[in-house]
């Protein structure tokens, strides 16, 4: 009887559970957790941060509790003005263990505007997504060091 109800509770737990909710609980705050793990872990640097592209949000929204408790790479922002990077904006995004997240609740054209800036900045996108496979972040990186939303 106790075999039957521990197999149970594992069918739920592993199998039943994780694809029926991936879209309610695999946020971005989660999906920044793990990405931010994987960079301090598969390829330490004290140089490596994350930096955050925003307009109204700040990087103090939830991301630095997660910083603190999970002693992930330094955070930092960057706020876009009128839709756009400024000179240094695009600087602090182009350095090389600059790992950099546009956050998704910007506008889709100004998303687009900085993507654009990013890839001529010779940074490429690695799509972190849910248990489900949905694209729910993109993380923007230097090409030579390793995947880090995989």
């Amino acid at each position: 009887m106790l075999a039957a109800v521990l197999a149970a509770n594992l069918a739920q737990a592993y199998v039943l559970s994780p694809p029926s909710m991936a879209g309610q609980y695999q946020g971005i705050e989660a999906l920044f957790n793990r990405t931010a793990q994987n960079a301090r872990d598969r390829s330490p640097d004290p140089e490596r941060h994350l930096l955050f592209l925003t307009d109204q949000w700040t990087v103090a929204y939830g991301f630095t509790a997660l910083q603190e408790v999970y002693r992930l790479p330094p955070l930092a922002e960057v706020k876009v003005e009128s839709g756009r990077l400024s000179a240094q904006g695009l600087a602090r995004a182009s350095a090389r263990e600059a790992l950099v997240v546009i956050r998704p609740e910007l506008a889709s054209e100004i998303g687009a505007r900085l993507e654009a800036a990013l890839r001529s900045a010779g940074k490429t996108p690695c799509t972190a997504g849910n248990l489900k496979g949905t694209a729910r972040m993109v993380l923007w990186q230097s090409p030579e060091l390793p995947r880090f939303c995989e």
